[in-house]
């Protein structure tokens, strides 16, 4: 397949679709005119580069395109010729499945972390798989959520340390500061890299990636609105992995060019002075401690009584302390009522504690608030699906079917739990359902992570939880404060809380640490074939590595920690 783009033509002024002159199906010749673009000189005619049939239009008359633009696709005369000549090797049912244009036999609506693991998992297994996608392969997490934060945070940790290299005896002279422009183009450097290694298993796994926005027209049909072209397809099975958008913020102000959402401040290539945050969640604290590592004065408005609500108090006093220590000042019960621009430039936001309005003027604002469902736009009320009234997530089951028969919900839009993890891990129970594999969501076995510094992580059962019912349940700690590898590399802080139960049997555990984020999965691994803290207690762990802190917590939960 051969992409048609848009070349980079002298001017400044934008590029006018003219006229579109093919449409898709149609057999073109090599040099024949497909577009006409009225550029700020004349009209350019694009031109078919090779012999073929055009697979797709991705633009209509009117539309601005840009250098480097897909405005089709074509599928190169021999490579069609390839795909329709019947092959001694395949059966011809087989052949039928995957040449049928307006049928798939998996269809998949949402190309994001759940829906293209569905999608290679499913083709692994042997089925024709068609997913449709109306922005970039990798979805939210790749493009504009965990890839993205992370690139930057490792950044400003980066910047940290060398600001506080005398810490680990390097003295550091000149002047050293953070180029926004570089971070940010190196972010999106890691994220090109990362969706063209998507396209690529995408083409290597013969899955169909139709470029479009599908919506129902019954329960085993949808449409694909791409470009001008309106595609109809009818399925056998369907997984609708469309994930989820922003919470809308209706405050006074939410419109001013200096109040963000997290999908903008991930572009934005200056680095103000000040910031506000609203939001006292893992997104707002994540980005708190990116912003103060890069030298930014941060102030968090909480609406909870405390931070990062969702893990133990101790771990969220633990990163409280933190915060105020990198200069972070937290408000909590902070009821967020509007946002004003001041005539010296800054914003002022105006909240409620306690019944009484304050305010603060910042450089600008973080709006970091919840996530919602994406379902708005793919008419599901055409089909009997059923949404939850309250949050417009799809309703399913544990094995991730909705009440329509062959039609499946993974990852945010199901609303069970809005990780990136775990809408991969969705993917793969729905495709066994599909293939007759019974396999049912586990909950306690998702770990969630904030990547704050140092970082939160924990699955299963909390030990708040645990210490309510001390007849049924013993937490072990240990602090990294006695390990030696955290020590070594300047990162005493946090401690790793397992919980089991009665029996031994492992049920939860909470860390906050340097290494949280990969310590967490040793437990969620433990959890998920139902070990025992004596048989965490019988492994060999490496010395020195944080990993020990897990072995001094199992033992913690029966005779006590050996080096606490």
């Amino acid at each position: 397949m051969i992409a048609i783009t848009m070349p980079a033509l002298p001017g400044n002024k934008p590029n006018i679709v003219a006229s579109v002159l093919v449409k898709t199906g149609d057999a073109v010749a090599e040099g024949q005119e497909l577009f006409n673009v009225e550029t700020s000189k004349r009209a350019v005619p694009i031109k078919a580069p090779a012999d073929g049939v055009v697979s797709r239009v991705l633009v209509c008359e009117g539309d601005e395109v840009a250098a480097g633009d897909v405005l089709a696709h074509l599928d190169e005369a021999e490579s069609v010729a390839q795909t329709l000549a019947p092959s001694s090797e395949t059966a011809p049912e087989e052949h039928r499945k995957e040449a049928d244009d307006d049928h798939a036999e998996l269809l998949i609506i949402g190309g994001g972390t759940g829906g293209y693991v569905a999608a290679l998992y499913a083709s692994k297994m042997g089925k024709h798989v068609t997913l449709v996608e109306q922005d970039k392969l990798g979805g939210t997490c790749l493009n504009r959520g965990c890839i993205p934060t992370k690139t930057l945070i490792s950044s400003a940790d980066l910047y940290s340390r060398v600001l506080r290299a005398d810490e680990w005896g390097i003295e550091v002279s000149g002047h050293v500061r953070p180029n926004m422009e570089a971070i940010i183009d190196r972010k999106s450097s890691v994220v090109d890299e990362l969706v063209g290694g998507i396209e690529y298993l995408m083409d290597e796994n013969r899955i169909r990636v139709i470029n479009g926005t599908a919506r129902f027209e019954g329960n085993g049909e949808v449409s694909v609105e791409c470009g001008c072209d309106v595609l109809k397809l009818t399925f056998d099975d369907c997984i609708v992995a469309t994930g989820s958008c922003i919470r809308p913020v209706s405050l006074p102000g939410t419109d001013l060019p200096k109040v963000h959402t997290t999908d903008e401040a991930l572009d934005c290539k200056e680095l103000p002075e000040s910031v506000v945050i609203v939001g006292g969640g893992v997104t707002g604290m994540e980005f708190a401690f990116l912003y103060a590592n890069l030298g930014v004065d941060v102030t968090v408005l909480a609406r909870r009584p405390r931070i990062l609500h969702m893990f133990d108090q101790e771990a969220s006093a633990e990163i409280t302390r933190a915060a105020e220590n990198r200069g972070i000042r937290i408000i909590p019960n902070a009821d967020v009522k509007c946002f004003s621009m001041m005539q010296n430039g800054s914003v002022r936001t105006v909240y409620e504690v306690d019944g009484e309005l304050h305010f603060v003027d910042n450089g600008y604002v973080l709006l970091a608030g919840g996530r919602v469902p994406n379902t708005d736009d793919m008419r599901i009320q055409n089909t009997d699906v059923e949404l939850d009234a309250s949050t417009g997530a799809i309703l399913v089951d544990g094995r991730m079917r909705t009440n329509v028969a062959h039609v499946y919900a993974i990852g945010d839009v199901n609303g069970l739990a809005m990780l990136a993890h775990a809408a991969s891990y969705q993917g793969r129970i729905a495709v066994d359902d599909i293939l007759g594999n019974s396999v049912s969501f586990r909950p306690e076995i998702i770990p969630s992570v904030a990547y704050t510094d140092p970082e939160v992580a924990a699955v299963g059962l909390s030990a708040d939880d645990a210490r309510k019912d001390p007849s049924r349940y013993r937490v072990g700690t240990f602090s990294f404060a006695h390990n030696g590898k955290a020590l070594a590399e300047n990162s005493g802080q946090g401690y790793v809380a397992l919980v089991s139960d009665a029996d031994d049997v492992l049920k939860g555990a909470t860390i906050v640490g340097g290494h949280a984020s990969a310590l967490i999965g040793y437990i969620g691994l433990a959890i998920s074939a139902g070990l025992s803290g004596e048989q965490v207690r019988e492994a060999v762990f490496a010395h020195p590595t944080t990993s020990e802190a897990i072995y001094e917590a199992a033992c913690d939960l029966t005779f006590g920690a050996l080096h606490e």
